[in-house]
């Protein structure tokens, strides 16, 4: 009975593989001085998807993809005196397979025949080993090369690595990655995060995507959108985790412009028609929890087309301005002054104590203000304006009907000359 494949015992250096090599799980050859192989066990024939019988008589290098071949056959020698393994692809039907060799060049004494010297070794397939490390070649260029900020910790929140870009928004170099942890780098609010949702997930082998506020070494502290993987440990603990995520800072800063154009007139950085009504439904909630006053005062520039017409834009936007500043001047911190078109203002009076007669105060405050000086932009002009005042009676919820009574009451202001109306609301003339 044989085990494996051979030829005559006495090529193979006088020595015959037993029974014992013939059944390790490990692959096992032999080759003469001329590399051809002269034994292969069967877990050689396993690992090499080739019968042993077949490669026998079959050269070493004959093994080898043909890309490879030569780059195997100038490190033979150093392989063998050093015992430093050959790794390379086989050239194997339909398939690519990466092995490693083990081998080593066995001697016999002088008084023996040269022809007793042989090579042995062993071979392993390593082909998730190759693509593991070529997969995290690839990952680490790819992590080098993106903006996004990537960084690896261990078990003791140590970093271990940060991608350039992560160095860069922290501000850190290199040298100094290994000195780092994440109690440098996350605020106590981060930590919160971490073990009252961050970690529990994690350990249900769960990524966890998020915002975690960080900081840099000036101690700036920012917003990081954040995907987290972990590895968990036997004993249910975490042994490394990985870190991909992008700074928002830029993004809130965006969305933060965004909504202020949204909702603020570009020309005197004034609330516009949405953000009023939005505060106006809101006063008239509270007003009827805390029971305070709500009133309008609707301010309309007097003779503004004129000075369009007369000066030219410039010279109204500038008297826009001018005004603005001068009605925000004299309101009330609870007070919201809104551009509401053209040349259009009007100012929600919130948390009125006496009703229409305090409305009625705040509204001439407002004439007089903008009559108070004459508008300098390299000529000077008197502005006047007219106005309307409307209170919201108790249980009025429709903030448009305000602002349609606070306009009316200022176009009746204006029939009459410019003065403030005053008015109750609504009043049968409203009604209709």
């Amino acid at each position: 009975m044989t085990y494996g494949a051979r030829t005559r015992p006495e090529a193979a250096g006088g020595r015959a593989p037993n029974n014992l090599v013939d059944s390790l799980p490990v692959g096992v050859f032999t080759a003469g001085a001329d590399h051809v192989i002269t034994f292969a066990n069967d877990a050689w024939a396993a690992t090499m998807r080739t019968p042993a019988e077949r490669a026998v008589g079959t050269r070493l290098y004959d093994l080898c993809h043909d890309n490879d071949r030569a780059r195997i056959a100038g490190a033979f020698a150093t392989a063998c005196t050093h015992r430093q393994p050959l790794r390379f692809r086989a050239s194997l039907p339909g398939t690519t397979t990466w092995v490693e060799f083990a081998i080593q060049f066995v001697s016999r004494p002088d008084d023996e025949q040269p022809g007793d010297d042989y090579f042995a070794g062993t071979v392993h397939e390593v082909t998730d080993s190759v693509e593991a490390v070529r997969l995290a070649e690839v990952l680490h260029a790819v992590f080098e090369a993106t903006p996004d900020l990537v960084g690896i910790t261990d078990d003791r929140g140590g970093v271990v690595y940060a991608n350039p870009a992560a160095r860069a928004r922290f501000g850190f170099g290199d040298a100094d990655t290994h000195q780092l942890s994440t109690d440098t780098m996350y605020t106590p609010e981060a930590f919160e995060l971490y073990y009252s949702e961050i970690r529990p997930q994690l350990l249900r082998g769960e990524p966890w995507a998020g915002i975690v506020p960080m900081r840099n070494t000036d101690g700036d502290v920012f917003d990081v959108w954040q995907t987290i993987v972990a590895g968990v440990g036997l004993e249910m603990s975490i042994e490394w985790l990985v870190s991909i995520g992008r700074d928002t800072t830029e993004v809130h800063e965006v969305q933060a412009e965004l909504e202020y154009r949204a909702t603020h007139d570009a020309l005197t950085g004034l609330p516009n028609r949405t953000l009023l009504l939005d505060h106006l439904h809101l006063a008239l909630g509270r007003r009827n929890r805390e029971e305070h006053g709500v009133g309008l005062v609707f301010v309309d520039l007097d003779g503004f087309k004129e000075v369009n017409d007369r000066y030219g834009h410039d010279a109204g936007d500038a008297v826009l301005r001018e005004v603005a500043q001068r009605l925000a001047d004299v309101t009330r911190p609870s007070d919201t002054v809104a551009r509401y078109g053209g040349d259009e203002f009007v100012v929600l009076l919130d948390g009125l104590q006496d009703g229409m007669a305090e409305a009625a105060q705040i509204a001439r405050r407002l004439v007089d203000a903008v009559a108070g000086l004459p508008v300098n932009f390299g000529r000077r002009v008197q502005i006047t304006a007219s106005a309307g005042v409307a209170v919201a009676p108790r249980h009025l919820d429709n903030p448009d009907r305000l602002i349609v009574a606070a306009d009316r009451l200022m176009y009746r202001a204006k029939r009459a000359g410019g003065n403030t109306v005053v008015a109750p609301f609504p009043s049968r003339e409203d009604q209709g």
